[in-house]
């Protein structure tokens, strides 16, 4: 068994364990069709291997009847209440040593993002990007090829050095 699938493989007792205890706290999303049971999700085990017993809550929607947008972001502004309600509370307390900060650096922010001809993105355009963007979609619809991307422009972007 590949390393990354025997470490997920043991964590799973801890991941299940921690869910478990995380449930009693997004009881409210039940009321809007969230399930507690661990998802199957159809896949062979290896790095996946602890994900379903690590899921505190999902909702299923029907591969090819999305719901509307509105329904969407209801469903994860929930989420994001019950998520942020519970970093809140497993946060500890603020540590008494201050240490200094961070010299400033220049902030490369993006406004928008236009793809052609990488990996698989024949055309692509983001459209306006805000200060907090959510990358959503289906396996295999380039989640990760658009992550690749920025990781890309990051990496040429802070190592001028390199040739073009």
């Amino acid at each position: 068994m590949p390393a990354p699938a025997r470490a997920a493989e043991e964590q799973t007792p801890a991941y299940d364990v921690a869910a478990w205890q995380a449930r009693p706290e997004v009881q409210g999303l039940q009321s809007i069709g969230f399930r507690f049971d661990p998802p199957d999700l159809k896949a062979d085990r290896g790095i996946g291997a602890a994900y379903p017993t690590a899921v505190i809550a999902h909702k299923p929607y029907p591969r090819r009847d999305l719901p509307e947008d509105p329904t969407l972001e209801r469903d994860l502004e929930a989420l994001l209440g019950v998520y942020d309600a519970a970093v809140r509370s497993l946060a500890p307390a603020p540590a008494a040593v201050a240490f200094p900060p961070p010299p400033p650096q220049e902030q490369l922010l993006l406004s928008r993002v236009e793809l052609s001809g990488f990996r698989s993105f024949e055309d692509f355009d983001s459209g306006e990007l805000g200060s907090l963007n959510l990358l959503i979609g289906p396996n295999g619809a380039g989640k990760s090829n658009f992550l690749d991307f920025l990781r890309f422009v990051h990496f040429a972007a802070t190592h001028p050095d390199l040739p073009p």
